[in-house]
């Protein structure tokens, strides 16, 4: 699957107060003036998607899966998420959340110290039941060695 890259112009709309307070916010934080525009856009698509100046702590995550779904870089993701994040200082919010979705890791060592597959998709957020199943066979080992444990003398 190819990733896309995002065709624009980084301007700043003229009759948006926020984003022009945003980008003075990032240029006083020493941001690069060419690095600026592209977080001031991000954030500027990102209050486009919230439909509203003051987000929720579930919106950045949510906007966050939406540009993964899109089919957006790993990298463009977390340019998105950084300049989410200095926006939500910027506007004295503290909302933490991942910058993306965690990999696999977490669910195999999950699995392998004995968590059940319901937990698992609700951590990882897996929509799909079927995705978790995928590290069944990491239960099998930890099953076995569970089994030879309890039953020693």
């Amino acid at each position: 699957m190819s990733r896309q890259r995002i065709k624009t112009t980084w301007k700043i709309p003229s009759e948006d107060g926020l984003l022009r307070k945003y980008a003075r916010y990032l240029r006083d934080k020493g941001i690069r003036s060419s690095t600026l525009d592209s977080y001031v856009f991000r954030v500027g698509r990102y209050l486009n998607y919230c439909d509203q100046k003051q987000p929720s702590q579930e919106t950045p995550q949510n906007f966050r899966d939406q540009i993964m779904d899109d089919g957006l870089s790993r990298s463009s993701v977390n340019n998105y998420c950084f300049a989410i994040r200095k926006f939500h200082q910027m506007l004295g919010l503290d909302f933490e959340f991942a910058f993306l979705k965690p990999h696999s890791t977490p669910a195999s060592i999950m699995v392998q110290n004995g968590c059940d597959l319901l937990t698992i998709q609700q951590v990882m957020r897996y929509n799909d039941i079927q995705t978790t199943m995928r590290y069944l066979h990491l239960a099998d080992k930890y099953k076995r060695e569970s089994y030879d444990r309890f039953l020693k003398l």
